[in-house]
């Protein structure tokens, strides 16, 4: 896995990640790692090398494939947080800079508000960044913003009036 070079090795781990999934469970911490540090190094290649940004969006989508084969062990999403946040708060926090890529940071964004029993204080974080990225550049993805909208109101209103009392 620290050899990943280019988009077709992804995608290949894409492939054996849909076809084996309930069987990565061991490997999931691992695999979540190392696609989030090459999600960073891809998106670092800059815009204009198209074959970065096409691997990097293969690495987002092959962590939240992983997520989704996680779903019957919600605990497990807790260890993969510190991992993730980072992905998801960089790419709804910077003015629409990484747009390719909101909707897969939507996707593990509402795995990780949906099955864990509550919400970690860090993905609240995530919240006015939500917001903020409807009310500005990313309007057109109200759909998939709702499901972590609504995960983070139903499982902590009180956080949810306390924070936006503030």
């Amino acid at each position: 896995m620290n050899e990943i070079g280019n988009d077709e090795v992804v995608a290949a781990l894409q492939v054996i990640i849909d076809t084996f999934g309930e069987h990565i469970e061991p490997h999931a911490i691992a695999l979540v790692t190392q696609l989030s540090t090459a999600f960073k190094n891809y998106v670092g290649a800059g815009e204009d090398d198209d074959d970065a940004a096409m691997a990097a969006a293969q690495c987002l989508e092959c962590i939240n494939t992983v997520l989704k084969g996680m779903c019957e062990r919600p605990e497990m999403y807790r260890t993969m947080e510190p991992h993730l946040i980072p992905l998801i708060l960089q790419i709804l926090g910077n003015d629409g800079e990484y747009l390719e890529y909101v909707e897969f940071a939507l996707d593990a964004l509402t795995f990780l508000t949906y099955f864990p029993p509550q919400i970690s204080p860090q993905l609240w974080d995530a919240f006015p960044l939500l917001y903020n990225a409807f009310d500005k550049w990313a309007f057109d993805y109200l759909m998939l913003m709702t499901p972590p909208l609504n995960n983070f109101i139903a499982k902590d209103p009180n956080h949810f009036l306390n924070a936006t009392a503030n």
